[in-house]
Formats: C-alpha cells, structure tokens, sequence
C-alpha cells in the first residue's frame, strides 16, 4: 500500500478472507493537517447509516490500476467496528475519512469503485478494464492474472 502511494487496503484485496481494513491518512496531511498520523485499523466494519448528502470526488484503487473516475458518496456515515486493541467503536465519520471507509469497506462485499460508476462510465472503461482483467496492467507493484 505504502510503496504504490495507497491510503488504504481491504484484506481481499491481498487474497486475506477477513473482514480487516487499514487506512493510513497521512500521505494527506499537507492538504489535511487533522489527518497528520492518521493510521487506523478497522475490523468486521460496517455502515449503519448514511447522510443523504453526496458528493462526487475522483477516486482510485490499488486493485483497478489506471483507472480514476468520480464516484458519488454519502457525506457522512454511521459506522460499527473493533480496533486493533478489539475495542468495540460505533461513531458517525464525515469528510475524506467517510469516502476512504466507504470505498475500503466496499472491498469487504466483493466490490470495487468502478461497480458505482454509471452503466456508460463502465463501458467508456471496458478496455482498460478487460486489459487488467487479462493481467496487462501496467503498475509498481504485483498483480495477479484473472482471465487467461
């Protein structure tokens, strides 16, 4: 995650069938002071509740290298979770730190940021999507095949 400019990791996305993210905030605190140190650990996680606020920010994947698109998501979120430490947390999250959650805790359900995209998104991005599919993907760390 650290080498390829990552702020956060799922468990399957490494082939790890836990429900265990990590979000390291840090890389931002130059735009975002509050987030100088930030580094969580966040297991068997989920969202309670949503605002019905949104906002559409680019976002990117470590699994989907290449591709950035805009994604909308909920402002805020009501999130359930244990630490590191199995200390059990139930607090509502806003700002970059709500996007990051949502989009690490979607790896949780099999999902990747491009499954939010509109169907004429998806399909502006089949191409590069079928090339990592085939494993052409262009990246500075390891990646494995999928299709032969």
């Amino acid at each position: 995650m650290w080498n390829s400019e990552g702020i956060g990791l799922a468990a399957p996305q490494i082939g790890l069938p836990i429900s265990l993210v990590v979000i390291d905030l840090d890389p931002l605190a130059e735009d975002y002071p509050e987030y100088k140190d930030f580094r969580r650990v966040y297991i068997n996680a989920h969202i309670i509740e949503t605002s019905e606020d949104t906002v559409s920010m680019e976002e990117g994947c470590l699994s989907v290298p290449g591709i950035h698109e805009k994604v909308s998501r909920p402002t805020r979120i009501r999130v359930q979770y244990l630490d590191e430490n199995m200390q059990e947390h139930d607090e509502w999250v806003e700002g970059f730190l709500a996007r990051a959650m949502q989009h690490e805790f979607d790896h949780l359900e099999g999902k990747v940021f491009v499954d939010r995209l509109s169907p004429l998104r998806r399909q502006m991005n089949k191409n590069r999507l079928m090339n990592l599919l085939r494993g052409k993907a262009h990246c500075t760390y390891k990646t494995k095949r999928i299709l032969k």
